[in-house]
């Protein structure tokens, strides 16, 4: 298995890569594409929420809880003292990294179906819900979910590489842990998957009009630079 370190310079990398080629396109902003740079790196950390003492853990949890947070400073900031609003904030924070958070590792299981394209499909749906709800546009909703997904592609992707001993030529007993379609070892929790991925298609937007932009788009994107052409 791929280490921390790792997982976060192979993730960072790798959307860097495809937000700058996206740009190249000029279908977004640099601003948009520095957005799905972070998501796509983000998406790298997702897979391992489900390992109780991973640093993956601990930087999603924080985040939620930082975003838990201002979502309830947001909703009773002009209703209550300064001293309520931090007490609120903090009482959000605390209850999601001690309470939620334990509860989460209590149910779910290292390499479960947190380790599978299944949960890959679930989270890029749940990006693509997010943005749509906060009003994005559609075409950054979608590629906000196809950067989610390439994030934890290349975690699983990564996982399954350092699964193979290529100095003594052998296969780890982890090899096919990572990426497989399910972990059909826990019946409930891929119903619970399915169902939810299921209930989000009706939810998100059509991807009609990200193939109507990909069609009209004009061809701005140069892979060589005009100097290397003539070697």
């Amino acid at each position: 298995m791929a280490n921390f370190q790792t997982h976060f310079t192979s993730g960072v990398c790798i959307s860097s890569l495809s937000a700058t080629a996206l740009l190249s396109t000029l279908l977004i902003s640099p601003l948009e594409a520095l957005y799905l740079a972070l998501i796509g790196s983000f998406g790298g950390f997702l897979p391992d929420i489900d390992s109780d003492n991973s640093h993956a853990l601990t930087i999603i949890f924080t985040l939620i809880s930082v975003i838990f947070s201002f979502i309830t400073v947001i909703f009773i900031y002009n209703q209550v003292s300064v001293l309520e609003l931090w007490l609120a904030a903090a009482a959000v924070f605390l209850f999601n990294q001690y309470c939620v958070r334990a509860l989460f590792e209590r149910l779910t299981v290292h390499r479960g179906n947190y380790h599978s394209l299944l949960a890959c499909v679930l989270f890029s749906l749940l990006s693509v819900a997010t943005c749509h709800f906060l009003k994005l546009s559609d075409f950054f909703s979608w590629a906000a979910g196809t950067f989610t997904f390439l994030g934890m592609l290349t975690h699983l992707v990564l996982d399954e590489i350092y699964s193979v001993d290529l100095m003594n030529i052998s296969i780890k007993r982890s090899f096919g842990s990572a990426i497989k379609p399910m972990d059909i070892s826990y019946p409930w929790t891929c119903a619970f998957f399915l169902s939810l991925s299921a209930a989000l298609i009706y939810y998100v937007p059509s991807p009609q009009e990200v193939i109507h932009a990909m069609q009209k788009s004009e061809p701005g994107m140069r892979f060589l630079p005009d100097w290397l052409k003539f070697l």
